[in-house]
């Protein structure tokens, strides 16, 4: 097994001339200029070490990623950048073809014939990206509580508005007239 480390934003790029028909082992890391060259996404910065293990075949390859590392997110109740924690595994498979096509909506890529190297940044940043909660908030401290901004807290809290609990008395009278027009028809 062969490794080599990559730390630069612009290096999430695989050397594959020269590999054999083996394992091989990368490790890259995805930092605060690396997800902000993404100006779309969720995540704003972190820290994310990727471990790949290329199993390079005669007509494919089989890349194995790990991920994990702390991102930071926008916190969807206060708003402030939080820090949290990814995990992920995953691998994607590499067809040898007449043009490389990295549509990563399936679970295998193609990759030209004549291609000597193979730039994994855009796994890299959908990975780190499946590997978000759905929801995103601050972590609660060792009590139960936000640990979101406090003044933003008194701010939702004073401009909530309480839901009134409906009861079934309660009908709107259109509504009352149509089961009444409903119930004639019977």
């Amino acid at each position: 097994m062969f490794s080599i480390g990559m730390d630069s934003v612009n290096q999430h790029i695989i050397p594959l001339d020269g590999l054999g028909e083996t394992e091989h082992l990368f490790r890259f890391r995805a930092d605060d200029a690396f997800f902000q060259s993404y100006d779309k996404g969720e995540i704003k910065g972190g820290e994310v070490d990727v471990k790949v293990i290329l199993t390079k075949k005669k007509t494919s390859m089989l890349l194995n990623f790990d991920l994990s590392g702390t991102v930071k997110l926008t916190c969807d109740r206060c708003l402030e950048l939080y820090d949290q924690p990814i995990a992920i595994s995953d691998e994607i498979l590499v067809n040898y073809g007449d043009e490389t096509n990295f549509d990563t909506n399936s679970d295998a890529v193609t990759l030209s014939r004549d291609a000597n190297e193979i730039d994994i940044s855009e796994f890299i940043y959908e990975y780190s990206h499946f590997a978000l909660p759905i929801a995103h908030y601050h972590p609660d401290d060792a009590n139960g509580n936000p640990t979101c901004n406090a003044k933003m807290m008194e701010l939702i809290d004073k401009y909530k508005v309480e839901e009134t609990e409906k009861t079934e008395d309660a009908i709107d009278p259109r509504w009352e007239a149509l089961r009444e027009l409903k119930n004639n028809n019977n």
